[in-house]
């Protein structure tokens, strides 16, 4: 099977030896080739085209052909894919139609068995184990100036073989022993004559005779080749003295296996081009600047590279030092415990002004001693820097693969600073970098941490994803030269950071543990601000005030056990926001100030912690409130707000929170502790009506008065309430004349609780508590009554409840009792008019008492029973008719009726009854006031009907008024 057939068309690249070698254990073609495309690296490689099937074809002609598809073979192979083919089965095919074709398109063939070719050339040359993807861009290099033409071939050919060393020929190994001895190429014993090829030299040193082998009169050359001296460094090594030496040995490799620091001296050494040193090994007297020093795998402690006398005195002496695996990298348990803290290897190189280092595998190095001025880092492990010295002035980690953490709290105007291709971290105090500085993120998610008194500083800045501070001071980040910045992350006390010109970015903000002082962005796009940091066992609070001054748009996020703000600090202003959104799984307790948003929505998850905001909001028009725990609203200005939405589990509390523009209200809770209290709603110059729908919450609902202007509407359904409900005066004023208008309908059919009502004013009033289970009552319970003031009233009253109401009618009303005791007062208090009632009290000890009557008023009683003693009339004295008997009430009757009624039509309903203004007209027993009696019904007459009692059902006053 041609596997590199499949790595050329899958991914235009030539392949390495192990992955060349793995998918040749794949069944077929197809099965490889799909196996090819499924993996993470694959995902990763192709990006936005993994999932187009158009992008995919295109993309293997031109890795194969060098060639975009005519649109005949787009379609056909685009079809394929969409008729259920795999990707890996398209790939197969495809590269089968190459061959089949090749008397057709013999470029395209040609073409593509060049860069097949110069594949498995590379899989000869080239292992490539744990190959990472962003290490693939050399391997697509091979193949991609690969054409038709054979010279490309041997192009591709040459630049994989520059770019892998030859291994060399290997020549014989030399065993020193623990006499002086004499190694060289002309030397008698062949035991220690050195070859043209690359020898090994090996020896011990040691501080005992017994043991050392290298002694400091060995003469060793090595002659020609590429050699190697391996020591096991059992003790130091002070150097070769008298007629000792060594030259031509180019690699010295040194490795000490205890705890005990070694130091190899190159006294009289010369010619040695690296010296690869494995745990605690010091170099001193070395005679050049020219040999590389290799490290590896050393958990701490100090590495000194030490040069003889005047080598390091000119100025530009530089050091290519190799890491390998040196340093501890820090063990958490799953408690999150350092069970193995970090500890970092320092290298001191005196005199040095450039270091170059290459890394391997996870390093962490402090550099401190060293007063370098320029350090570069490559190769393809990770590197920390935990010091870097003060005299640094660039540092260029471009060609470092791994990740970069260097700290330059050392340094002072450090003014070029380049990452590489891994997630680097760029730390820096007070004056460590220059205002101006050049610093390049490269590649990755990348971060500059910035601690202390930063002052104002405007950095050429790219690739750098987030900009951490921790209690920095009096700084102002200008990123005028900066871009590519997503992210904010604020950490430690007091801190004092403005970022200014930071143009239309979305930014993401985080606030970390208890995090202090302010921060300001004006950057105009989103901003997410998240509050994160806080754990189980030790839960945190942030006090950072933020200021967002051209956000378009703010999320506030509050993860669990963390909370925002203290009530004083830990405040919001986003000055430019349309829009605000709070996702709390912690708390806040703060200021939001929103100057411009329109809409806010707080969403509270968790029913263990509580909230507690001040908003800030005069042009917020739409509120939506889901809350888990108590939510309370202190100190708020929404005079705008027009919509009100909230959910609540516990208690939403607006109390002291007006809301004057309010138009619609809707409210909903589940649970036991699920509540809302709302302050005074609209005002008596709204000029709209206010909505409000409630459900649920079972442990009530309070709202403070409801107002609107002339002709306004007003309707309130708490039908659904589980709880009790109290709600203050609602009002719809009245024209300038002081007539009454506009409309009040209350839906309280089904409300669970008790409800308690203020007094209702407009020109129509309904309330409707028919279905309720609790009392209907005025504002502070029993004794106090609902007062009701409208030209046309309908009340019905709960049905098993007791009600108390007054209702003031100057057109009608109709009035439903239940079957406890209710008090119901009826009255027109507007002269001139003549109002129509009709009670029907229901069951229960119930009075009907006349209230003020400055009007007429006609009250009928539907369900008026005598001998039931749950039923009295009060408050009525009625007029003493028995001057003309019959005549005087007929004349009364035929004005209230508005139809001729004949004093025949009159009888008494007992001896007596006209003296107490009681009489009986069509079989029915009626009680009459005729306050001015003049027989005409007008102000302040009233006429009650007792619909079903006969006169033989009445024997005096009593039966009827009490």
């Amino acid at each position: 099977m041609q596997v590199s057939q499949l790595y050329v068309a899958l991914f235009g690249r030539a392949s390495e030896g192990a992955g060349n070698k793995f998918w040749q254990g794949a069944e077929d073609m197809q099965s490889a080739a799909q196996g090819m495309v499924e993996t993470d690296a694959a995902e990763e490689f192709y990006g936005d085209k993994y999932d187009d099937d158009a992008a995919f074809v295109e993309m293997l002609y031109l890795n194969t052909m060098n060639k975009a598809p005519d649109a005949e073979g787009l379609d056909h192979w685009v079809a394929s894919l969409e008729g259920g083919a795999s990707r890996g089965e398209v790939a197969a095919e495809f590269i089968a139609a190459i061959e089949d074709n090749k008397e057709i398109d013999p470029v395209g063939y040609a073409t593509f068995n060049n860069r097949v070719a110069v594949s498995d050339y590379t899989a000869d040359k080239v292992p490539g184990e744990d190959l990472k993807v962003s290490e693939l861009d050399e391997f697509v290099g091979y193949v991609s100036e690969v054409t038709d033409d054979e010279s490309t071939v041997a192009a591709a050919k040459e630049k994989v073989d520059a770019d892998v060393p030859d291994p060399g020929v290997p020549g014989e190994t030399i065993t020193l022993t623990t006499g002086t001895d004499i190694v060289g190429p002309e030397v008698e014993d062949a035991d220690f004559r050195t070859t043209e090829n690359n020898d090994t030299i090996k020896a011990v040193s040691s501080s005992l005779s017994s043991a050392r082998t290298l002694d400091a009169a060995d003469q060793i050359d090595g002659g020609k080749g590429n050699n190697t001296l391996e020591v096991d460094m059992q003790g130091s090594f002070t150097g070769f003295t008298g007629d000792g030496f060594m030259k031509n040995v180019q690699t010295v490799t040194l490795a000490n296996d205890g705890t005990i620091a070694r130091t190899f001296s190159a006294k009289q050494v010369e010619g040695v081009e690296a010296y690869n040193l494995t745990g605690a090994i010091n170099l001193s007297d070395l005679g050049s600047t020219d040999a590389a020093v290799n490290l590896a795998d050393r958990a701490s402690g100090t590495t000194t590279i030490a040069y003889a006398s005047k080598v390091t005195d000119g100025t530009d002496d530089a050091l290519a030092l190799g890491l390998t695996n040196i340093g501890t990298v820090a063990v958490k348990n799953a408690a999150g415990t350092v069970t193995t803290p970090e500890a970092a290897v320092t290298v001191t190189a005196a005199g040095i002004e450039e270091i170059n280092i290459t890394a391997t595998g996870v390093n962490i190095v402090a550099l401190g001693a060293n007063n370098a001025k320029a350090l570069t880092a490559a190769g393809d492990g990770s590197l920390k820097l935990t010091d870097v010295g003060s005299g640094l002035k660039t540092l260029d980690a471009s060609g470092l693969k791994g990740d970069l953490d260097v700290n330059l709290s050392s340094a002072t105007g450090v003014t070029s600073v380049l990452a590489g291709a891994g997630d680097d971290i760029i730390r820096a105090g007070a004056n460590d970098l220059a205002i101006n500085a050049e610093i390049n993120g490269g590649a990755g998610n990348n971060t500059l941490a910035l601690s202390g008194a930063i002052n104002t500083v405007q950095y050429q800045m790219a690739g750098v994803q987030t900009i951490e501070i921790a209690a920095v001071t009096g700084m102002t980040f200008s990123a005028v030269n900066t871009t590519g910045v997503e992210s904010l992350v604020v950490k430690g006390a007091a801190n004092n950071a403005v970022f200014a010109n930071m143009g239309t970015i979305d930014l993401g903000v985080t606030l970390v543990r208890a995090a202090s002082g302010s921060v300001g962005s004006d950057n105009s796009g989103s901003t997410t601000l998240n509050v994160s940091g806080g754990t189980k066992a030790t839960p945190t609070t942030a006090l950072v005030n933020t200021s967002f001054s051209k956000a378009s748009s703010v999320e506030l996020n509050v993860a669990q056990y963390n909370t925002l703000g203290d009530g004083t600090n830990g405040n919001i202003t986003a000055t430019a926001a349309q829009s605000f959104t709070a996702n709390l799984a912690g708390a806040v307790d703060n200021t939001i100030t929103l100057a411009a948003a329109t809409s806010a929505v707080f969403i509270d998850t968790n029913i263990t912690t509580d909230n507690t905001v001040a908003l800030v909001a005069t042009k917020l028009t739409d509120l939506v409130v889901t809350n888990a725990g108590d939510f309370t609203l202190t100190g708020s200005n929404l005079s705008s707000l027009e919509t009100l939405t909230v959910n609540a589990s516990k208690h939403f509390d607006g109390t002291n929170i007006a809301l004057a523009k309010i138009s619609s209200i809707e409210l909903a809770g589940s649970g036991d502790a699920a509540q809302v209290t709302l302050d005074d709603l609209g005002s008596t110059t709204l000029d709209y009506g206010i909505s409000v729908n409630a459900e649920g919450l079972a442990a009530g609902l309070d709202i403070g008065t409801i107002d609107t202007a002339a002709a306004g509407t007003i309707s309130v359904n708490v039908a659904g309430v589980l709880g009790d409900v109290g709600i203050g005066n609602i009002t719809v004023a009245n024209t300038g004349a002081g007539a009454l208008t506009g409309s009040i309908t209350i839906d309280a059919n089904g409300t669970a609780g008790d409800i308690e009502l203020g007094a209702l004013h407009a020109k129509v009033v309904t309330v409707d508590a028919s279905g309720a289970l609790g009392t209907v009552t005025g504002t502070g319970g029993l004794t106090n009554t609902v007062d009701i003031t409208a030209e046309t009233a309908t009340f019905n009253g709960s049905a098993l409840g007791v009600n108390e109401v007054v209702v003031n009618a100057s057109k009608s009303a109709t009035i439903t009792g239940g079957i406890d005791d209710d008090l119901i007062t009826v009255g027109n208090s507007v002269a001139g008019t003549k109002a129509v009632f009709t009670v029907t009290t229901g069951l229960g000890d119930d009075v009907i008492a006349i209230g003020t009557v400055n009007g007429a008023l006609r009250l009928t009683i539907t369900d008026f029973s005598v001998g039931d003693a749950n039923i009295a009339t009060a408050s009525f004295t009625g007029t003493d008719f028995s001057t003309t008997g019959a005549a005087e009430v007929a004349t009364f009757l035929t004005s209230a009726l508005g139809t001729a009624v004949a004093a025949e039509a009159v009888s008494e309903a007992y001896t007596g009854s006209y003296a107490e203004g009681i009489f009986v007209y069509g079989n029915t027993v009626h009680a009459a006031t005729d306050s001015a009696t003049t027989g005409t019904y007008d102000d302040g007459d009233v006429l009650i009907t007792f619909t079903g009692v006969t006169a033989a059902d009445v024997t005096a006053a009593a039966d009827l008024i009490s």
